[in-house]
């Protein structure tokens, strides 16, 4: 950070990448920060979100809305925490604008505030054969076929992390980026509390620790119930009535909302009480070719990726 400047984190991600724990659990604990996020809907957040998905917005006021809160905020660790500025949900007909106009836009917003702050971007990551049977299961409402939804997956090239990273580190200069592994996140905690504390300071590394480990094993029994509930298609189907009455026509980003997942999770809960011998936990498995595929998508720009930011992406079985 250079003399006299602040600091603006801007922490961009795909789905599936421990972010919930991030966002929910540990930002809101790191002390000295500013944060903002769809877990707490700071006004920097939303006009931030609003200005790089192109909704109708005075692009003038949300610069000069940042100038100034920065300028005048005690605080000089900002961090802002947004996955639309990597996912291009096109495919589900949610919007056209893709990851390199949203970067763009991200590098315009700077430019006008670089006299008050130095930026970074932090780029939380997964291994690709890990997200999509999870992803898949997020969005068991839209009645993809799992094949289709892997093909648009990659064509879309949201979870490829080389394109991504490559692009905002000739915007933004690569000293400028870090990436995180959510492997590291719940595998190796210690090693990325420490790479954690290399970029802003945290004084509580214990409490953070417990944080992580509560967090996500909460999560994964959430999640159980969720990939349960697929096989009971009556009431996959009443279920997507429901959300289309009364969740769609108010907010078409709804995937992205917490709170309906874990209602749905609740719900499943109950149903499989009900029926016990009707359900069973689903275990989406590769076909050789669906493999193939993702291996000619993602292997060799993972081994690059390595290479170039220093990752070990190799132990976690990226390629």
């Amino acid at each position: 950070m250079s003399k006299n400047k602040k600091m603006l984190f801007i922490h961009i991600w795909c789905p599936k990448t421990g972010t919930t724990t991030l966002q929910d659990y540990i930002f809101p604990n790191i002390k000295k920060i500013d944060y903002s996020s769809d877990f707490n809907k700071k006004k920097l957040y939303i006009l931030l979100n609003s200005y790089i998905n192109n909704k109708k917005i005075d692009k003038k006021y949300v610069f000069d809305y940042f100038k100034t809160y920065i300028k005048n905020s005690n605080s000089n660790i900002f961090l802002i925490s947004d996955e639309t500025l990597v996912i291009n949900h096109s495919f589900l007909h949610w919007e056209n604008y893709n990851m390199k106009d949203k970067a763009d836009r991200l590098l315009k917003l700077y430019q006008y505030i670089s006299d008050l702050c130095d930026i970074n971007i932090l780029i939380s990551i997964r291994n690709q054969k890990k997200i999509l049977p999870s992803f898949y299961a997020q969005m068991w409402w839209y009645n993809l076929k799992y094949n289709k939804f892997i093909d648009l997956i990659l064509k879309e090239k949201n979870f490829d992390y080389y394109y991504i990273t490559n692009y905002y580190s000739k915007l933004f200069g690569k000293n400028n980026l870090n990436i995180w592994l959510m492997e590291e996140i719940f595998k190796d905690t210690n090693l990325w509390l420490d790479k954690l504390s290399w970029i802003m300071e945290i004084n509580n590394k214990e409490k953070i620790l417990k944080i992580i480990q509560n967090s996500h094993s909460n999560k994964r029994n959430l999640w159980k119930s969720t990939y349960s509930i697929y096989k009971l298609w009556i009431f996959k189907k009443i279920l997507l009535f429901i959300y289309r009455k009364t969740f769609w026509k108010n907010n078409k980003t709804i995937w992205k909302q917490p709170m309906y997942i874990q209602k749905i999770a609740s719900i499943s809960k109950y149903i499989l009480r009900l029926f016990p011998h009707k359900t069973r936990l689903i275990k989406l498995e590769y076909t050789s070719k669906q493999k193939e595929k993702i291996y000619k998508a993602y292997s060799q720009w993972n081994k690059i990726l390595e290479k170039e930011f220093w990752l070990d992406l190799k132990s976690y079985n990226y390629y």
